[in-house]
């Protein structure tokens, strides 16, 4: 019996950084989209390199496997060097491989991340035998007993086996946590109706979360019963973050400009129809469509912005916890990971989980790998007593 099995994605990776990259960013008043540059047709130098396993299923693994677990891995690689390296981490992490499938027909999977000097990433991936897992090679005997089945993104032809483990893990009472992917969350909050109603936990960023509701990720921040569309905070804002449609005041939080401690929006409304508080830029009404599907836990994470949290009875808000970035790969598993592990660990306790979560998250942005940095339960224990403020908030919802 294993107390986690993670289902998904298993990669090469080599990170690139480059100085020499510029940050080009196109924006209008209500989008931004940030695109890394390089002089076309120069050789470029390369100031930073490594080397480091990856992929959905086996950064969740190694962390679990980290973090103390008896921890199994179902994933598809090829017959080649990168699959060589994928099975000694395994090795090297204790984690059991008889889950894992292979294949002569297809590469092991393959990314090269390209790291701007903020920190921030641009993957090209090659999905290869990622792509290529079939209903009929999951020997699904192996998970029977597991406390925990994590499945991670899955692409291509491998989203097939998705509903069949969810049905699965349902029926023997095996608890499921699910971080969809590109491919599941364009299949939409319909046709991913019985995974999510059999999910004790779904954690999803919020682009993520707003595209598979429909709904848009702006913020929640003005009262419209309470607004009398005088345009006051239009005219003070300094940031221009207020626009007016239909004779109604919106904030456009998407265009990411509020600095969020400037409060004079707040300050000059003479309605006190606008409030600051961390929920207020998140999503409350996609995290409420998101609950009404099923899982028994929503986790909605907003990078910079922190993350956001709700079971039955109350939402819960943790900021980011502070970090110097070098890289934002592998931050996402690593939280979500070290959440659902620590909800196993404490009793479901979901404030202590977003604490440790956010520490090992954190420490993975401080490190050149989406596996280096990762902490076990001691160490995250240790980081979180020298930063006593950093606090969790919580409400009824």
């Amino acid at each position: 019996m294993f107390d986690f099995v993670t289902v998904g994605g298993a990669t090469q990776d080599i990170f690139i950084e480059s100085d020499h990259g510029k940050i080009l960013t196109e924006r209008d008043f209500f989008s931004k989209e940030e695109l890394i540059c390089f002089e076309y047709g120069a050789k470029i130098e390369i100031d930073k390199l490594a080397y480091d396993i990856g992929g959905g299923a086996v950064n969740t693994a190694v962390n679990l496997a980290n973090l103390g677990f008896k921890t199994s891995t179902l994933i598809k690689i090829g017959n080649d060097l990168n699959a060589k390296a994928i099975n000694v981490r395994l090795d090297e992490k204790n984690i059991d491989k008889s889950l894992v499938l292979r294949t002569d027909m297809e590469k092991t999977g393959f990314s090269v991340i390209l790291t701007s000097f903020e920190g921030e990433r641009t993957v090209l991936t090659h999905r290869g035998a990622n792509s290529h897992i079939t209903p009929d090679e999951v020997n699904v005997n192996k998970i029977k007993n597991s406390k925990w089945l994590y499945i991670a993104s899955l692409s291509g032809t491998s989203n097939e086996i998705l509903d069949g483990l969810a049905l699965y893990a349902e029926e023997n009472d095996i608890n499921l946590a699910f971080n969809p992917g590109t491919a599941q969350i364009n299949r939409g909050i319909d046709d991913l109706k019985k995974v999510l109603s059999s999910a004790e936990v779904l954690i999803m960023n919020k682009e993520e979360a707003s595209k598979i509701t429909g709904i848009p990720p702006e913020s929640t921040i003005i009262s419209l019963d309470k607004c009398d569309s005088c345009e006051v905070c239009i005219d003070k804002c300094p940031q221009r973050v207020f626009d007016i449609r239909d004779e109604k005041i919106y904030c456009n939080q998407s265009s990411n400009k509020c600095p969020l401690s400037c409060n004079i929006c707040t300050e000059t409304c003479t309605q006190g129809a606008i409030s600051h508080e961390p929920w207020s830029f998140g999503a409350i009404g996609i995290i409420k469509k998101l609950k009404d599907s099923g899982p028994k836990i929503v986790v909605i994470t907003d990078g910079k912005n922190g993350v956001q949290a709700c079971d039955d009875k109350s939402l819960y808000y943790a900021p980011p916890y502070p970090s110097a970035v070098l890289s934002t790969l592998g931050a996402g598993d690593a939280f979500a990971s070290t959440f659902v592990a620590t909800l196993e660990k404490y009793d479901w306790c979901i404030e202590k989980a977003l604490k440790y979560a956010s520490v090992n998250s954190a420490s993975v942005i401080e490190s050149f790998g989406a596996q280096t940095g990762l902490k076990n339960f001691n160490d995250l224990e240790k980081s979180l007593s020298k930063t006593p403020d950093f606090k969790v908030l919580k409400k009824t919802m």
